[in-house]
């Protein structure tokens, strides 16, 4: 399977349903269920009327952005250069969009405010037009260790970014606008200095604001190989404010096998359709693994993860 990153909504082909890039291809949305989606035509590297995804290429990275071009198609970054939305999926090579420098950057989405998607790419802002990219100066991302899209915290209509610091513990929003991004609020996350963050976006307390989502895991000392995961959900205040809000935190954990320790997952979707994002909790070992669900609520509840744990064989 291919590396592919999936963006609510994502529709290239414009038929109103959502596509997911997947492996070293898409598969189309259905008026029915998943089962009957459709996979995109492969062709050849060099065929005139196909995109470069050869089923046989097993690590083809893709990810879905949004449309670029402002013709209604969603794009793709795929492969470190733009595939562009098309009513039959992606157009052929020949429409491949250039990226700044030959190398395009990640999804941003509409920084600017401008209608079109956004790419970042190592202090750089590649600002979406109908005509290509236009490359704007952002040094306040240069040296930054993880960026993410982050939906439009501060409520001014535009997108804005969360970014880690290189101190790897401060992460700092970065509010969109016209003439690019201006610095925000700050926060300090409480967590092991030897331990690695995730850093996820939803709206866990159903306010219509994202929050911000962090997580860690460690392995705990003892003969069970057990790995600990606390994750820490920011609520995020009026204006973009990530620095006051409050606070929630769940604490999970998985017990290893005797060939070793597990690994540890964060994903955050609206799985039961009430209207807040659910953090799932992933635990693996190589053989299976368990997931914990834990269902997003108003702030003024704690967090709580389900006691039965979901069985996830692989």
């Amino acid at each position: 399977m291919g590396h592919s990153s999936r963006v609510h909504g994502f529709d290239a082909n414009g038929d109103g349903r959502a596509d997911i890039l997947i492996g070293a291809g898409i598969l189309f949305g259905a008026s029915a269920v998943a089962a009957e989606f459709t996979p995109v035509p492969y062709a050849p590297l060099d065929a005139p009327s196909g995109l470069n995804l050869p089923r046989r290429t097993p690590d083809v990275t893709m990810t879905a952005v949004g449309d670029i071009d402002g013709d209604g198609f969603d794009d793709a970054v795929i492969e470190g250069r733009v595939a562009r939305g098309g009513s039959s999926g992606f157009r052929p090579e020949s429409e491949w969009l250039a990226c700044p420098a030959g190398k395009c950057g990640i999804p941003a989405g509409d920084i600017d405010g401008d209608g079109y998607a956004d790419l970042l790419d190592e202090g750089t802002l590649q600002l979406g037009s109908p005509s290509g990219f236009r490359v704007l100066a952002a040094p306040l991302l240069a040296g930054a260790t993880l960026i993410r899209p982050a939906g439009d915290l501060d409520g001014d209509g535009i997108a804005d970014l969360v970014v880690l610091g290189n101190d790897t513990r401060t992460i700092s929003v970065m509010r969109g606008g016209k003439a690019g991004v201006t610095a925000g609020t700050k926060l300090l996350i409480s967590a092991p200095q030897e331990t690695e963050l995730q850093i996820k976006i939803g709206d866990i307390d159903g306010d219509g604001i994202p929050d911000i989502v962090t997580a860690f895991s460690e392995n705990l000392p003892g003969p069970r190989h057990t790995k600990r995961m606390t994750v820490m959900v920011r609520s995020t205040l009026p204006g973009g404010d990530i620095a006051h809000g409050t606070e929630r935190r769940v604490t999970s954990a998985m017990n290893g096998t005797a060939e070793g320790s597990v690994s540890a997952d964060l994903q955050i979707a609206d799985v039961d359709g009430d209207g807040f994002d659910d953090l799932v909790l992933f635990f693996g070992d190589g053989f299976g693994g368990n997931g914990r669900l834990v269902r997003g609520s108003a702030a003024s509840v704690r967090l709580q993860a389900l006691p039965v744990a979901l069985r996830l064989d692989g």
